[in-house]
């Protein structure tokens, strides 16, 4: 299986007018042109996802209708609340595992938890995570008879402006 990792692009600030709780922070124009920049590196490596899974929160959610418009499979990602930060990583193997058995899953989520997942997939200690830019996408490789932590192998971790330069626009 194949996991991709994403953080949320840059969101509107806590304390900006009309947002009444973290949950409701919505991208920015920064924010949704860093997801299109990762959304079109994921396209340009032929990620063709069985499954994208969101935190509920606006910004992760968003993030992931971006992705899941640039390269499917559908524009309305499925939520988790794991993938809220403090959510279960083991709730999230589970969520995944609901569904089927997906070859290729996006992951929509915030620091510092995406970050700590990838540290719990490959090392099983999630104080070995990776930080990750606003947008930032990961991809780990799990065996598929092993969906559990400290199976996964770190393959990459490109921050948005990476995906920018290579998709050379």
């Amino acid at each position: 299986m194949r996991i991709y990792l994403v953080r949320h692009g840059d969101a509107i600030d806590r304390g900006a007018p009309g947002i009444g709780s973290d949950a409701e922070r919505w991208l920015t124009d920064l924010g949704r042109e860093e997801v299109d920049w990762t959304a079109g590196i994921l396209k340009q490596l032929n990620v063709k996802p069985d499954l994208i899974l969101s935190s509920p929160y606006v910004r992760a959610y968003q993030t992931g209708e971006i992705i899941g418009a640039a390269i499917g499979p559908s524009e309305t990602p499925e939520t988790s609340e794991h993938l809220i930060y403090g959510g279960s990583f083991s709730g999230i193997l589970n969520d995944i595992q609901a569904h089927g058995s997906p070859t290729q899953v996006v992951l929509t989520g915030h620091m510092p938890s995406i970050g700590e997942m990838v540290g719990w997939l490959c090392w099983n200690d999630r104080r070995s995570g990776v930080r990750m830019r606003t947008a930032g996408v990961a991809r780990v490789d799990l065996p598929d008879d092993s969906i559990a932590p400290g199976w996964g192998d770190l393959r990459w971790l490109l921050p948005p402006k990476v995906s920018h330069r290579l998709l050379g626009e």
